[in-house]
């Protein structure tokens, strides 16, 4: 049904991802393109759309260049901050539905995805309705 989904597809998109990243003969280490302000559009490459690159940027790009000393904890945070929401999916669009939020999109960036997506794994997936921080009080 989703032939981009595919394992050989994903492979592919990970070799073209990995070849823009260490192209031929730049000898290794951290990506050039991977400096801090970079962006998500650094993880974009073909059969990467915008969602995944997002999502490659916020779970794996920005951990890591934090953890191996590649970027400061300042432009870690700056990273994080400036990322989109990759869009909400599945088990989250009830609880975005319920959320509402001031112009209809409680998870408007990566950041307040990730924050939906422990609510939902702590509280929703539970049934610990009323309970969680965001019930109206009762």
């Amino acid at each position: 049904m989703r032939p981009a989904a595919a394992p050989g597809a994903r492979l592919g998109a990970l070799g073209a991802l990995a070849a823009r990243w260490w192209p031929g003969g730049s000898g290794g280490g951290w990506p050039a393109m991977l400096a801090p302000g970079s962006g998500w559009q650094a993880a974009r490459a073909p059969g990467i759309g915008r969602g995944t690159a997002v999502e490659v940027a916020a779970n794996a790009v920005i951990p890591a260049a934090l953890g191996t000393g590649a970027w400061t904890e300042e432009a870690a945070l700056e990273a994080w901050a400036a990322l989109p929401s990759p869009g909400t999916y599945g088990k989250l669009r009830q609880l975005e539905r319920w959320l509402g939020g001031r112009d209809g999109r409680p998870f408007g960036s990566a950041g307040r995805l990730q924050g939906g997506l422990l609510l939902q794994a702590d509280y929703c997936a539970r049934g610990c309705c009323g309970r969680c921080p965001l019930s109206p009080p009762a």
